[in-house]
């Protein structure tokens, strides 16, 4: 089957030319781009900019961008520690800079029916923020050492099924959150937990550089600055444990980037 590509100039690029970050809706033809002179524009499928969206921070430029799983919501971690959503229902940017003060934020994530979306920083600050209409307020807060770089969904299907996720960085640590109590015919497919959150931690040996949920498999994939590949797997009491890693054959001074394509890819 043959492929087509279609080359489309984004308009007024010349006015922004430093860009920082892009992020496609997984649903919609609609992308959000990030410029270092702090402004986030939005594009439909042929490069034309939406002309009535007006999203700039003069405090600082925009590292992380994430549309929400389904609807027209733009979440943004800036570089001077505010998280901001953008509701395209209202043209209404909302924004804390309370959570994340003086550094960067370095991760940003939703959960997949898009009611939570989780931050990070440098100094090992993690919020989840509940989402509802637009509006978002704190739900949860952790804070463990080391820079927080990297933060998954699970994207479990199955009604019920309480939602589990995951975050680590520089030091190594994956700290893995459950968050909803499971029925009881359900316990052998995921931890025992009760309705408030709960945390456990599985440790690799050098900084994280990839971080991916196996979900078909119940497994977590890690990838790390010394380039191996580790793969954890939950026993039969809920606790998570190496099930395998492997070194790939990358020289030590040639950088990798990683995506998850799906399906053990």
């Amino acid at each position: 089957m043959a492929t087509l590509y279609f080359d489309h100039k984004i308009a007024d690029a010349e006015q922004h030319p430093d860009t920082v970050c892009i992020a496609w809706h997984s649903a919609d033809p609609l992308l959000a781009v990030g410029s270092k002179d702090g402004y986030v524009l939005i594009y439909f499928e042929e490069g034309e900019k939406a002309l009535d969206v007006n999203i700039r921070r003069t405090q600082g430029f925009p590292l992380h961008l994430t549309w929400h799983p389904t609807e027209h919501i733009l979440a943004i971690g800036w570089g001077d520690g505010c998280v901001s959503v953008w509701d395209e229902r209202d043209r209404i940017i909302r924004s804390n800079d309370g959570k994340h003060e003086g550094g960067d934020v370095s991760a940003l994530a939703w959960n997949p029916d898009g009611s939570r979306l989780v931050s990070a920083d440098y100094a090992g600050n993690v919020v989840v923020w509940r989402v509802e209409k637009g509006d978002f307020e704190v739900a949860d807060e952790y804070k463990k050492d080391g820079s927080i770089t990297h933060i998954v969904f699970r994207k479990t299907t199955q009604l019920g099924l309480s939602t589990r996720w995951y975050f680590g960085g520089s030091d190594g640590e994956i700290w893995i959150v459950e968050e909803g109590k499971v029925p009881d015919n359900m316990r052998d497919l995921e931890l025992d937990r009760s309705d408030k959150s709960d945390t456990q931690s599985v440790r690799v040996p050098a900084p994280i550089i990839g971080l991916y949920s196996y979900d078909e498999k119940n497994m977590i994939v890690v990838l790390t600055e010394g380039k191996t590949l580790y793969l954890f797997k939950p026993t039969s009491q809920g606790k998570y444990e190496a099930a395998s890693q492997s070194k790939l054959p990358v020289p030590p001074d040639v950088p990798v980037q990683t995506t998850w394509l799906g399906k053990g890819l």
